[in-house]
């Protein structure tokens, strides 16, 4: 809920406002602001009060707070319009419910320029006092920074604040002569100098020459002279080692390597003339002219053949299949990558097909899988439908998040309303003339808990009223929220859930006016827009009397009698109850109905 609630304010007047509608602040308390500004761009509060459980008239616990404002608040601002909001702390959460324009209306008399004890009180009051730390925050500080600090909600007092403050201070530098390096001193909050000085252009005097004790890890931090030559001298013989004699891996290599040539000062030249003495090779192959002529390439001159090739049994028939049987399976088979067409595909009562079209409908919002479209409503006298997707219509209430397909089907956002018009925004809402509507907010010209008929609908707007026919309302102030277009329907907590119909003892109706079926007199049958309700009720009627010749009648058989006044006076007559005409005693109850049975409905939800 943010709502735009105009104030004014007469100058040095006691003033009290009263807020309502702040949900959760009493229990755990919320901590509660109410600030004037200049404008929301400017950074000086010009007023704030914060207002308490325990003010008189308040009702947290109802969610209603008082504001009230002393003559001596507004006694020192210039009457003139300003900005005012309302901060509300919900640990940590912070919401603005409530803002608008403050209109200061100056004012001429005064009776002194005193001001009144009982804002002095007032004050002294909330600097002294310990709810919530009034007196920590009078010197700009929250209370829960100062918990910690002072131990408890029973220090949170000005003069406690102060004095922690005093006692936690630096240490005044005495002596002080400047440019000097800062030490710290014999207790926790003093703040020496010390004696060495840094110029202004960062030369650094009085410091003691510093000396290294330790030679540094890593060569890269050597500065010394001495550890510069010595890092120097120890690579130069690792390298003079690695080269003749001192690395074994080194030395072997170029061992191996002097062997490997044989000691060959000429080994290039040598390893060409080797090369001169060898085949060419063409694409990577010996060409033919290269290969040894075989003077017989006959089989008998193969070496180590086998002498015979006796045969083994075996059987072609049951373990083979010869080229036409193989044909013969696959003929009239299928390549897998060539799909079978579904006109190819034989359907039976088991197996078929479901097109695209019967998938959409029975996947949609109105059908999926059953028959039956949300917030639709049917019998289920065994209880048989499953309670995920079912619940029974006794006004329970619901998640909005379980079930939030069906929430934004009852519901529509309000984003405003234009005062000068009295329309209200709400993009696509769908509604038509006369169809009934109830809002999550009030104010404005918006009673709570209230049915009200759309009027003068356009595609993202339109106005209300309180009958189908008439004028419509006149709205004030722009709110924003939600709306329901089916007032069977309820917002549930008004956060979390939303309830349901209630469908428990009562006859469902059609809506709307009949086509052609009239009623006993004023036009056809009429049910009202979807989701009106009425109660029971007979038609207007009168009992006709018949008065007869002689004075009196018999008591109770529904004629009449005379009072003692005789029948020749003026007589009141009395009907009694309903007896039978010859077709059948008359059944007589506290409610009017048809012959009825009961049954169990159910709303589909999911």
């Amino acid at each position: 809920m943010r709502v735009n609630l105009p104030l004014e304010v007469r100058q040095n007047e006691s003033t009290v406002i009263r807020l309502r509608g702040l949900k959760n602040i009493f229990s755990p308390v919320a901590q509660i602001l109410f600030q004037i500004k200049e404008s929301s761009a400017s950074s000086k509060i010009l007023l704030s009060i914060e207002p308490l459980p325990s003010d008189e008239g308040a009702d947290w616990e109802h969610e209603e707070i008082v504001i009230k404002i002393p003559p001596a608040m507004t006694r020192g601002l210039i009457p003139k319009v300003y900005e005012w909001d309302l901060l509300v702390n919900r640990q940590g959460e912070f919401t603005y419910p409530y803002w608008g324009i403050f209109t200061l209306t100056g004012t001429i008399s005064r009776n002194n320029e005193t001001v009144d004890p009982v804002v002095i009180n007032d004050l002294e009051t909330r600097l002294a006092g310990t709810t919530l730390g009034r007196g920590s925050w009078m010197i700009g500080v929250f209370s829960n920074y100062w918990l910690g600090k002072l131990g408890g909600i029973g220090n949170l007092v000005l003069e406690k604040c102060l004095e922690w403050l005093d006692q936690n201070k630096l240490g005044i530098l005495n002596p002080f002569t400047g440019s000097k390096l800062l030490k710290s001193g014999a207790f926790a909050i003093e703040v020496l100098e010390s004696g060495i000085g840094i110029d202004s252009l960062d030369n650094v005097t009085g410091a003691r020459s510093i000396s290294l004790l330790l030679a540094p890890s890593l060569d890269s931090h050597a500065t010394r002279r001495d550890w510069v030559i010595a890092l120097v001298d120890a690579a130069i013989v690792q390298v003079k080692a690695d080269i003749v004699h001192g690395a074994p891996g080194v030395l072997d290599t170029l061992q191996e390597i002097s062997n490997a040539l044989n000691n060959d000062p000429n080994f290039a030249t040598t390893l060409l003339n080797q090369l001169a003495s060898k085949a060419d090779l063409v694409s990577g192959k010996i060409p033919l002219s290269q290969l040894p002529v075989l003077s017989s390439p006959d089989w008998t001159v193969i070496q180590n053949k086998p002498s015979v090739f006796p045969p083994t049994l075996h059987d072609h028939d049951s373990r083979y299949y010869t080229k036409s049987e193989s044909d013969s399976a696959l003929l009239g088979k299928r390549n897998t990558s060539t799909p079978i067409p579904a006109v190819e595909v034989v359907e039976d009562t088991t197996h078929r097909f479901v097109t695209d079209t019967e998938r959409v409908a029975w996947n949609a919002v109105s059908g999926g899988g059953f028959s039956i479209p949300l917030g639709g409503i049917l019998e289920d006298g065994l209880d048989q439908l499953p309670s995920s997707n079912f619940k029974e219509t006794n006004g329970q209430a619901i998640s909005r998040i379980t079930f939030s397909t069906f929430w934004n089907l009852v519901r529509r956002n309000v984003t405003g309303i234009v005062a000068s018009t009295d329309r209200i925004n709400s993009s696509a809402h769908g509604c038509a003339e006369g169809q009934l509507v109830r809002f999550s907010f009030t104010g404005g010209g918006i009673a709570p808990s209230t049915d009200y008929y759309v009027r003068n609908p356009t595609t993202n707007d339109f106005q209300i009223s309180l009958g189908p026919t008439g004028g419509v309302i006149n709205l004030t102030a722009s709110l924003i929220g939600d709306m329901i277009i089916n007032v069977e329907y309820g917002f549930g907590d008004g956060l979390t859930t939303f309830t349901i119909p209630d469908r428990r003892g009562i006859f469902p109706r059609g809506a709307g006016v009949h086509g052609s079926r009239a009623k006993m007199s004023g036009g056809n049958y009429d049910g009202g827009p979807v989701g009106a309700a009425g109660q029971d009720r007979n038609a207007s009627h009168r009992h006709q009397q018949y008065a007869g010749d002689i004075a009196g009648g018999t008591y109770g058989q529904g004629g009449r009698y005379a009072d003692s006044g005789g029948s020749s006076s003026a007589t009141i007559l009395y009907t009694g109850s309903p007896v039978s005409d010859g077709t059948g005693n008359p059944r007589n109850g506290n409610e009017t109905a048809p012959a009825w049975t009961s049954v169990r409905y159910k709303v589909r939800v999911l």
